[in-house]
């Protein structure tokens, strides 16, 4: 954070050129660098092409005077952080503390004393630095603090979101549901014979076939449609603001395409069988993802490769 006096430009803004002159050669005596404005109208002007480090505001000046100077900066986003100090004759207690609240960082009268006015000087634009030194690492905690919470969420195998989210999400998606009567599906989808592809082929092309089912799901969602690895081979589906009717063409193609997955080994096909229901009014969200569960395991007992739709008449989707 240590910077030499010669990293530093100031702008001093007179429509004196005598004080511009006893300021500037001070300043520029001391290491700093130097940029002038005789008017606050000039220095508003030259500001995107000097970008000075601090700015010395004289505050009796034809057309925009100091405090009008000191409001537009601070009113301006790539202004607003610079500070200003104000260098005046005026020593009245209500115009220094006017500039206070403008948000001047400090107030010298003239005459001003040298070593007094370097020391102001140098204090302030050390605590600049220090905000902005201070504001990179906030943000570059807030960025590690939004990864590590995206990689808390994130199956490291698949790349879709683990079952983590699942609570919140189905808490979000039912209550949302209670408010606006908009309806919920969730699918559970379970890898038929997983543990055979694992036992006969090894974990290395288990994981391949994991990989390889996240990315079609990915493929064939909607934006607004949220797909979760629920641990092993088992998968979550959430749709939500969409009844169980809109998402059967959606689940019947997912399935379908994870049946084709059998290019492994001959011997060994890739099925999937897949339970969805919709959620009932102030149904919580355990006994939703139960009910899913259960149609998920209905499929399976009905023969695999297959999706089960639970509905007040319930009926099954063979494929």
């Amino acid at each position: 954070m240590d910077s030499k006096p010669d990293d530093w430009t100031l702008l001093i803004v007179d429509d004196n050129s005598e004080n511009i002159r006893v300021l500037g050669n001070i300043l520029r005596h001391h290491g700093y660098q130097i940029a002038i404005a005789s008017s606050g109208h000039e220095a508003l002007q030259r500001l995107p092409w000097i970008k000075p480090d601090l700015i010395l505001l004289d505050i009796m000046m034809p057309d925009y005077d100091g405090f009008e100077t000191c409001r537009r900066l601070k009113a301006w986003n790539q202004t607003r952080d610079i500070p200003i100090i104000f260098v005046s004759a005026i020593d009245d207690t209500d115009q220094i503390v006017r500039g206070f609240h403008l948000g001047a960082v400090d107030y010298v009268t003239k005459p001003f004393i040298k070593e007094i006015l370097l020391a102001r000087v140098e204090t302030h634009l050390q605590l600049s630095q220090a905000r902005q030194y201070l504001g990179l690492l906030n943000l570059e905690l807030r960025r590690d603090l939004e990864k590590q919470r995206t990689l808390g969420e994130q199956d490291p195998l698949t790349g879709l979101a683990n079952r983590r989210i699942l609570e919140p999400r189905l808490k979000s998606e039912l209550a949302r549901m209670a408010r606006q009567g908009q309806p919920v599906s969730v699918a559970m989808i379970d890898l038929d014979c997983f543990k055979q592809i694992n036992d006969n082929f090894g974990h290395q092309v288990g994981d391949e076939l994991l990989i390889l089912v996240a990315q079609k799901l990915r493929e064939n969602l909607r934006e607004t449609d949220i797909a979760i690895r629920y641990g092993g081979d088992e998968f979550c589906l959430i749709f939500p603001e969409t009844p169980l009717t809109a998402i059967k063409r959606s689940l019947n193609r997912i399935q379908q395409l994870l049946s084709n997955l059998s290019h492994y080994r001959e011997s060994q096909p890739v099925t999937a069988s897949i339970g969805a229901v919709q959620a009932f009014p102030k149904e919580c969200w355990q006994a939703l993802l139960g009910r899913a569960d259960q149609a998920m395991y209905r499929a399976k007992q009905e023969g695999r490769n297959q999706v089960y739709y639970e509905t007040e008449n319930t009926h099954l989707i063979k494929r």
